[in-house]
């Protein structure tokens, strides 16, 4: 510390009345020290090291954080997409297979209408011939269905009146084929893959959610 020392002595004890410096002389002293504190070059380079480390690490922080709520952003959009599309889909196969159970239905029913048909005229016909009314028999004949026609001949063909191990009827006979009954089975086929196909398509958007 330095120190300065001011003095101020009188030279004489003389009469100035007014001014103050008419007053005897008197010495003062003041002391000023000066204390310096000094920062070195190291401490300097060691604050601003760190301080960039601080803000660059804030700000890689700030960086990670952006991409994160971007890949979550992604994920989520990308999950509400599959999920969409995969429940559309299901949507779309759940109503074909309602759609192909409602016409295997509607064949089923004709199949139905048209075997009973096939059986009652094959009947009639049965009685007018055991009868031997050829002209009724021939009548009968006539209405049968086409596709039941084969049958009914191949079954002709066994000579069913007098063999015995002939079947019962046209309708037992391999040549016998009814196409609505055929469609039925074949919509039921698709239906049954239909839904397999939605189930399988649920399945794979509940993987998104």
């Amino acid at each position: 510390a330095d120190s300065l020392t001011l003095a101020r002595a009188s030279a004489s004890p003389g009469a100035h009345a007014s001014s103050g410096w008419d007053e005897p002389w008197r010495t003062f002293c003041a002391t000023v020290v000066a204390v310096s504190e000094s920062v070195t070059p190291a401490e300097v380079a060691h604050v601003v090291v760190h301080g960039r480390h601080k803000n660059r690490r804030e700000g890689l922080l700030e960086v990670g954080e952006a991409i994160l709520l971007a890949l979550v952003a992604i994920a989520t959009a990308w999950s509400g997409y599959q999920t969409g599309k995969w429940d559309g889909r299901q949507a779309s196969l759940y109503s074909l297979t309602s759609k192909y159970r409602v016409q295997a239905d509607t064949a089923n029913t004709l199949s139905g209408q048209q075997r009973l048909y096939d059986t009652n005229t094959f009947g009639f016909w049965l009685n007018a011939k055991s009868q031997g009314h050829e002209a009724d028999a021939k009548l009968f004949e006539r209405r049968f269905r086409p596709e039941y026609r084969p049958a009914f001949r191949a079954w002709l063909a066994l000579d069913p009146f007098t063999n015995p191990k002939a079947p019962p009827g046209p309708i037992f006979m391999p040549q016998y084929h009814n196409a609505q009954a055929e469609l039925a089975r074949a919509k039921e086929q698709q239906a049954s893959a239909a839904f397999e196909a939605g189930t399988h398509a649920r399945e794979e958007g509940d993987r998104y959610l």
